[in-house]
């Protein structure tokens, strides 16, 4: 018997199918909803009731509409011959075939030129379809594949051993190859948005196991129940891993893709830094967060500029911007980003650290420069934290420690704090806080000091709201003042300072020992300062302008410190005039001679300063001229030599 036709519609040929009593029902429901269409051509089948059998047709256009989750095809064309056990498609090469897999894929649709052959045939109660040999070319990207697939005649999926051999592309082209259905939402964004460019070289893929298994993922058990890897080399690639972040480009490398997840392997360029390791992978694409690991060996210069660029500059602009830093560094960077499998999206998560080999710091604000530092800064989104960096300003060494964020800092409410132990010259400490100029002048020498900076969260450019403290015991340094003031260098004295920002305004509070206490305002371009003799503190406003001295102290030189800062004194002490004197002295010193327990006050007036002495051994009044050369008058009510 034969059947010789020159033109069948393959369409209405195949939608009797379902009559056929051995087909299983879900393919029976899938023909009647895909409704097949195409047309074939030279039709030819010759056989034998129960015996052989054998057909041939040229096949045009043939096609299946999209039904939920599966794929579409239109316009396969080619030649088919069988025979009662399977048959052998070979694909017309000329012919656009389209595959449409909305769910997968997504838009647009594949145009795709096939070349090889298709072999179908009886697998029991099943069927096997296999392309020993087949090219496939579609626009921007080509594969040779080999393998099939075995379909069970159950209903269920299929078992898939298929491998790849993929051509040449561009990076963006993997993005029309996403299972789109079966991956979260924002793992999809990730990949759209982060493939940007480059080349993808010797692409290889193998898929092996029962695609109800897909996508073969490793159980608790260990292995998964098949294989699906698929891997490349990237070559000049670039690669957002965070909107917010500089791409990696220049980016040369691997990529894996294994079950449901990826790993990415290399070395490339963030900015100006060069990376020279990169690892980036997400374990789970429905599960698990991308995960992002890099070593950088760069100069701090460019590094610098990255951060300013990031998103670790919010909320921190002010302290950023006024780094400054060159020389050598390493650095770790690591990034987790969730990808929302779990249902929530915490935000990035940043964690690294820096080491510094001879690098240079400089803060512009306060103008400070150190060099040949050495140490490591560990970082995070909230911010950054590097105690002891060994460091060396104006040649002598030091320790320095800086940190921002709420996580690193010390106190609550501060922005950023840094600390400072180095060796200072006076000269330099009345340079930094013009309130203490007046100071400044009288400390001879040079000690170790402990300097510690903090500025809060809402501190302008100016520093606003910040405080500065320093401490040291003065060795080395000599305090050219009075007694009970006056010390010689190699003396330890516990020195305090405090004072708040911006410079030059508000309060200086300074504690030298249980000597005294004193506070300085500066307002308006006036500095008043208030001394507390035998106290630690100073719980009172000072004046105005000028200088006040109250409390205790075992001795007391009072001329001194009258002809210090009364009268002409002032014009020496940077105009800051005396505005009188409240003390009680254990042992008053007075024109050589030495009273107990005496109290002393004095009080500026017309052409001089009035001194009063009231004590069991010295009682009376003491006039001291502001002008040079005039004589001093005195009244003695009592005097106990």
């Amino acid at each position: 018997r034969a059947l010789v036709a020159s033109r069948i519609d393959a369409g209405a040929l195949l939608a009797l199918a379902p009559l056929a009593p051995a087909l299983p029902a879900a393919f029976v429901d899938w023909l009647r909803a895909a409704r097949p269409s195409g047309v074939l051509r030279d039709v030819e089948v010759v056989g034998m009731a129960g015996g052989p059998l054998r057909a041939s047709a040229a096949v045009e256009g043939l096609g299946f509409r999209v039904i939920g989750q599966a794929p579409g095809v239109a316009g396969l064309s080619g030649r088919v011959q069988g025979d009662a056990d399977g048959l052998v498609f070979t694909p017309d090469t000329a012919a656009t075939v389209v595959v449409d897999w909305p769910a997968g894929f997504g838009p647009p649709a594949h145009e795709v030129r096939l070349r090889g052959e298709l072999a179908l045939w009886r697998d029991g109660s099943g069927w096997q379809l296999q392309a020993p040999a087949l090219r496939i070319d579609g626009q921007g990207y080509g594969a040779a594949v080999r393998g099939g697939l075995v379909f069970e005649g159950d209903g269920s999926r299929p078992r898939m051993d298929l491998a790849a051999e993929v051509d040449e592309a561009r990076v963006p082209v993997a993005k029309r190859f996403w299972i789109r259905h079966l991956m979260p939402g924002q793992a999809v964004h990730w990949l759209d948005t982060a493939l940007v460019d480059g080349r993808v070289l010797d692409g290889r893929a193998v898929v092996s196991g029962d695609l109800d298994d897909w996508p073969f993922s490793a159980g608790p058990g260990g292995a998964g129940a098949g294989l699906f890897h698929a891997s490349a080399l990237l070559e000049d690639a670039e690669v957002r891993f965070d909107p917010d972040w500089p791409p990696a480009n220049a980016l040369d490398g691997r990529v894996d893709f294994i079950a449901a997840g990826f790993t990415l392997e290399g070395r490339g360029r963030v900015g100006a830094v060069p990376v020279e390791s990169l690892r980036a992978g997400i374990a789970d694409f429905g599960e698990a967060p991308l995960r992002v690991d890099a070593v950088l060996a760069a100069d701090a210069k460019p590094v610098l500029a990255l951060l300013r660029a990031s998103p670790l500059r919010e909320g921190r602009e002010e302290v950023l911007d006024a780094l400054d830093a060159s020389g050598p560094l390493r650095a770790r960077f690591g990034l987790v980003l969730p990808l929302g499998g779990d249902g929530e999206d915490s935000g990035p998560q940043v964690r690294g650290r820096v080491s510094l080999a001879g690098a240079r710091l400089a803060e512009t604000r306060w103008d400070l420069a150190f060099d040949d530092v050495h140490g490591e800064a560990l970082y995070d989104e909230s911010g950054f934290a590097a105690q002891g960096l060994r460091v060396r300003q104006d040649g002598r060494p030091g320790l320095l420690s800086l940190r921002a964020g709420d996580r690193h800092v010390a106190t609550p409410g501060m922005a950023f704090e840094a600390e400072l132990a180095a060796s200072l010259a006076s000269s330099e400490l009345a340079e930094r806080a013009p309130q203490l100029a007046w100071l400044g002048e009288r400390l001879e020498g040079r000690s170790d000091w402990t300097l510690a900076l903090g500025l809060p969260d809402d501190a302008g450019a100016d520093g606003s709201g910040g405080q500065l403290r320093l401490r040291s015991n003065l060795v080395g340094t000599r305090l050219a003042l009075p007694e009970p003031l006056g010390k010689p260098a190699g003396e330890a004295l516990a020195a305090r300072i405090d004072l708040g920002f911006p410079m030059g305004e508000g309060d200086v509070d300074v504690v030298l020992g249980q000597r005294v206490a004193l506070r300085t305002r500066s307002t308006g371009g006036r500095t008043g300062v208030l001394a507390v003799l035998g106290r630690d503190r100073v719980d009172a406003a000072p004046p105005a302008s000028g200088l006040r001295i109250t409390g205790r102290t075992p001795v007391l030189d009072a001329i001194e410190w009258v002809g210090l800062f009364g009268g002409d004194g002032a014009a020496e002490g940077d105009g800051l005039e005396l505005r009188g004197i409240d003390v009680l002295a254990d042992r008053l010193q007075l024109l050589g001679g030495v009273f107990p327990s005496t109290r002393v006050v004095a009080r500026p007036g017309r052409g001089g300063t009035g001194v009063r002495f009231d004590g069991a051994a010295l009682a009376g009044r003491l006039t001291i001229p502001d002008g040079d050369g005039a004589p001093v008058e005195a009244r003695v009510e009592r005097l106990h030599w």
